[in-house]
């Protein structure tokens, strides 16, 4: 019962970017403005000439055609409904020179912010509401939007519904909260668990202000942006867990505020680095694999944080990483030719750094290249650790090169907020390793909860190149433990431990896969999904037996396993991470 299949990933979200006339952007404060692509990525534009999308949602029907969400509304009516949102199905978009043809799916829809594509039906969030957007007789539109789940008829400003993930059964998503006035509505600045079938609603965790993105984590976790506000001194990335509150405050009819406010795995300081962050993206595979990208919606380019777990919580490092891109993006989504898809938006208003510059859709394909720059910053108990992605040269022995400086936040009912206690630290001493592929620098004055923000101010790579990017800021949540040099602790397990036993079947591991051994007596069903709940692979049996599951294009990542009984008794389904 050996099943080959191509392996690929498509998480539904995405993250940003942006274009300006000369290809350069630099935000108040930055001290090397980034120029242009990344060099690890050859940029190729995907939008006809005559498809002007405001992209909020971005996921693939199962024959490789791209499924795009428009928002079409204007920036300055947010505080209103607006049903200028459409659905385009996109043919011709894969592979280094795409023919790109569309047609229109839906129209009408009120402030779509969300889109997944489940067994190739399209699901979005639309003003309060989760939509089934339904073609009964298959002409290629939508017959009617079919409500999955609504919040009512509230509406305020910046009231929307953003996501969207689909695993299991279940849909995954953020309702962002009323931005001024406290609106007294259970389901407002929450995260939300959706069954698809029964519309049931579960409200998972609270204290959300404009959470504009969702994406999957290294292990299947959730994670979220969200955007700096009363309540909210900096913008930030956080992990979603079950009960926990992130901190605003002013829709809480539940009394989440009275909770302890769980630390973001980054700050994201506001103009310094970010102004509205969008979908996190998780990086599947090269050198930053297990990071993630992100853009931001108003000033643009993408981030990258670089994750570790301390203490079992995730922080880590936020880092520059590319500009000279169409828009402010949104939407970030690997496609099934293994390139990351890029859905931008704009705005009228002065604040928007790529005012006049609404639209985007392209895609970015790895050069093969490798810039100089940091690839990871770890927490040590006297210092940090960075990583850098090419060997480093005489420069990064000096402790000159280096400057540190660390300040934390304070929420108010103010909006925003000033860094507090603001200072520069001094970099006591610096090692080197061996093979100058780290360096470790010891800080006098570190301070948990602080943020460190940490420059290189003249280090080159061995060969004399300078960074690609200079900045990192980490969020020091914890002290990291160990030595400088240790062996970092991986973020994952190839096979999770907790998913390798099941009551009808257990997940084994298998030579460039994973074999499913079923207990089953009866006919059954063994089928491999991809996150989205979109089958990659079937296979049957009427016996116990072996299911081999395998990836003959070493495309690594996270899946989904079910085994269903097709006599009526218990289905179940095991996450797994490939090799």
């Amino acid at each position: 019962m050996k099943t080959r299949l191509s392996l690929q990933i498509w998480p539904t979200l995405l993250v940003a970017a942006l274009i300006v006339a000369n290809g350069v952007f630099a935000i108040p404060g930055d001290k090397a403005p980034l120029e242009g692509v990344h060099p690890g990525f050859k940029l190729i534009n995907l939008r006809p000439a005559d498809l002007n999308p405001m992209v909020t949602g971005l996921d693939w029907m199962s024959d490789g055609r791209l499924v795009v969400s428009h928002w079409g509304g204007e920036h300055k009516l947010v505080h209103t409904r607006q049903t200028q949102g459409k659905v385009f199905i996109l043919s011709g978009v894969t592979g280094d020179n795409p023919k790109v043809t569309f047609k229109e799916f839906a129209s009408g829809l009120e402030d779509p912010m969300g889109l997944a594509v489940v067994d190739d039906e399209i699901y979005v969030t639309g003003g309060n509401a989760l939509l089934h957007l339904e073609d009964g007789n298959k002409d290629g539109s939508m017959d009617n939007a079919r409500k999955v789940w609504s919040n009512g008829d509230t509406h305020g400003r910046h009231e929307f519904f953003f996501g969207l993930l689909y695993r299991d059964g279940k849909f995954y998503g953020n309702m962002s909260s009323e931005k001024g006035t406290n609106l007294n509505n259970d389901n407002r600045g929450t995260h939300v668990v959706i069954d698809k079938a029964t519309g049931a609603r579960e409200i998972v965790a609270a204290g959300l202000r404009t959470p504009n993105g969702i994406g999957w984590g290294p292990d299947g976790e959730i994670f979220v942006p969200d955007v700096q506000g009363h309540w909210l001194p900096s913008n930030k990335l956080i992990h979603i867990k079950k009960g926990r509150y992130y901190g605003f405050r002013l829709n809480d009819p539940k009394g989440w505020a009275n909770t302890t406010e769980s630390p973001p795995v980054v700050y994201i300081p506001q103009k310094e680095i970010g102004q509205a962050p969008s979908q996190p993206l998780l990086v599947r595979d090269g050198i930053y694999k297990n990071q993630f990208l992100m853009g931001d919606a108003v000033n643009g380019g993408i981030r990258r944080v670089f994750l570790e777990k301390v203490a079992g919580e995730y922080q880590g490092c936020l880092l520059r990483f590319s500009q000279g891109l169409e828009a402010g993006i949104e939407r970030m989504v690997y496609g099934p030719d293994g390139m990351i898809y890029l859905g931008g938006v704009g705005g009228e208003d002065a604040g928007w750094s790529h005012k006049g510059r609404r639209f985007g859709l392209q895609k970015l394909k790895p050069s093969g290249q490798v810039a100089f720059e940091m690839l990871a910053v770890r927490s040590r108990p006297k210092g940090m650790e960075i990583e850098f992605t090419k060997p480093a040269g005489a420069s990064a022995d000096a402790a000159g090169n280096y400057e540190v400086k660390t300040w934390s936040y304070k929420p108010t009912a103010a909006y925003g907020g000033p860094k507090v206690g603001e200072k520069a630290l001094s970099v006591k001493s610096v090692q080197v390793n061996a093979d100058r592929s780290k360096a470790y620098l010891e800080i006098a004055g570190l301070e948990k909860g602080n943020v460190v923000y940490i420059r290189l101010a003249g280090v080159k790579s061995g060969g004399g190149e300078s960074p690609w990017a200079t900045e990192g800021w980490y969020t020091l949540n914890a002290f990291g433990s160990g030595n400088p040099f240790d062996p970092p602790t991986p973020i994952t397990n190839t096979l999770a431990a907790d998913h390798k036993q099941a009551s009808i079947f257990r997940i084994v591991r298998g030579e460039s896969g994973v074999l499913a051994d079923v207990n089953l007596k009866s006919a059954y069903e063994v089928k491999l999904l991809d996150l989205n709940g979109r089958m990659l692979s079937r296979s049957t049996g009427n016996a116990p037996g072996r299911h081999n599951l395998e990836s003959i294009d070493s495309k690594p990542g996270l899946y989904l396993v079910r085994v269903e009984d097709l006599s009526g008794g218990k289905t179940q389904t095991l996450r797994v991470m490939l090799p």
